[in-house]
C-alpha cells in the first residue's frame, strides 16, 4: 500500500513539472522578440514635443526641435535686453556658434541707443524647428530728455542647419509681384487695443512700388540703411513683416501673409520653402 501511495505522489509531481514547463514555453513564445543587434532608442523630450505627446496629434514642421532654449538677460545700466540661447543641442560647436549669433544680433538696439537711454526689450520665438529659428523682439525706448516712450520691434531668423542669419531677400524674390501680394496680407496688431491697418496701409501707399522693392530688399538690418525699419519673421504657415510707423500710429505694424498666397516665381530659396511648407 506504501509503494502504491509513493507511486500517486509521483504522478502528481510529474504533471505538475510538466504543466509548469509547458506555460512557460507559451508565455515566452507570445513576448515580443528582440535581437542583439537592434537598440531601442530613448530621447528626452523638448517642451513642444512634451505637449504633443500629450495631446497625441500630428507634429507640425514648428513643433520638433532636437534643442530647447533658455533666455538670457544683457543689462548695463538701464538697457535691459531679453534674448535666447539654444541649450543641448547634440552639437556643442554648432551651438556656440549660433548663440553668439542670436546675442549679437538681439544686442545690435544698442548701436542706435546711448547708455542714456532707457531700455527694455523682450523677445518671443514665432517658429522652432529642425532647421529654423525666428525671434521677435519687441519693447520701448526712452531716450535722454525724451517726452515719452517709443516703441522698437526687430527680428532675427536663424538658418540652424548652415549656421547663419536668413533676411528677407535670402527667401523671397522682391518684385512687384510680391510687394502686391504682401499688401494684401492680413494685419497683426501687437495691442489688442490699437487698430491701424487702414492708416498703416496709407503709410506703404505713399511709396511707389519702385521705392518699396528698394527699400524690403534692405529690410532685416538695423542700420541708416533700412529706412522704414523693415523686418521679417516666420510662423507655421505665414512670412511676417514689420515696418516702422509714426508714433501716433504705434511706432510699428506687422502683417502676415500665408506661405501658400506667395507666389511660386517669388519662393527663389527652394530649400526654405520646401522646408516650411512640407506637411
Amino acid at each position: 500500500m506504501a509503494v502504491k501511495n509513493k507511486n500517486y505522489i509521483f504522478l502528481f509531481v510529474f504533471f505538475v513539472i510538466f504543466f509548469t514547463a509547458c506555460n512557460q514555453q507559451n508565455i515566452s513564445s507570445n513576448a515580443p522578440k528582440i535581437n542583439s543587434s537592434e537598440t531601442i532608442n530613448v530621447k528626452e523630450l523638448t517642451g513642444k514635443e512634451e505637449i504633443d505627446k500629450k495631446n497625441d496629434s500630428t507634429k507640425t514642421n514648428e513643433q520638433i526641435s532636437p534643442y530647447k532654449l533658455v533666455g538670457e538677460t544683457y543689462t548695463n545700466n538701464k538697457i535691459n535686453i531679453n534674448y535666447p540661447q539654444i541649450n543641448n543641442l547634440s552639437d556643442l560647436e554648432k551651438e556656440k556658434k549660433l548663440n553668439a549669433i542670436i546675442k549679437s544680433e538681439a544686442l545690435k538696439a544698442l548701436s542706435i541707443y546711448d547708455n542714456d537711454s532707457s531700455v527694455d526689450i523682450d523677445y518671443s520665438v514665432t517658429f522652432t524647428n529642425l532647421k529654423y529659428l525666428s525671434i521677435q523682439y519687441i519693447g520701448s525706448v526712452v531716450v535722454e530728455e525724451g517726452a515719452y516712450p517709443s516703441g522698437i520691434f526687430y527680428t532675427t531668423n536663424i538658418d540652424i542647419h548652415n549656421e547663419k542669419r536668413l533676411t528677407l531677400k535670402d527667401i523671397v524674390a522682391i518684385d512687384d509681384n510680391f510687394i502686391k501680394t504682401l499688401i494684401s496680407g492680413r494685419y497683426k496688431p501687437y495691442d489688442s487695443e490699437l487698430n491701424v491697418e487702414k492708416e498703416s496701409k496709407e503709410e506703404l501707399a505713399a511709396f511707389t512700388t519702385k521705392e518699396l522693392v528698394n527699400h524690403f530688399i534692405k529690410s532685416d538690418d538695423i542700420s541708416d540703411e533700412n529706412e522704414l525699419s523693415l523686418y521679417s519673421y516666420f510662423t507655421k504657415d505665414s512670412l511676417g513683416i514689420s515696418f516702422g510707423l509714426p508714433h501716433a500710429l504705434g511706432d510699428h505694424a506687422e502683417y502676415e501673409v500665408k506661405y501658400k498666397d506667395i507666389n511660386l516665381q517669388n519662393r527663389s530659396n527652394k530649400i526654405f520653402w520646401n522646408d516650411v511648407t512640407k506637411e
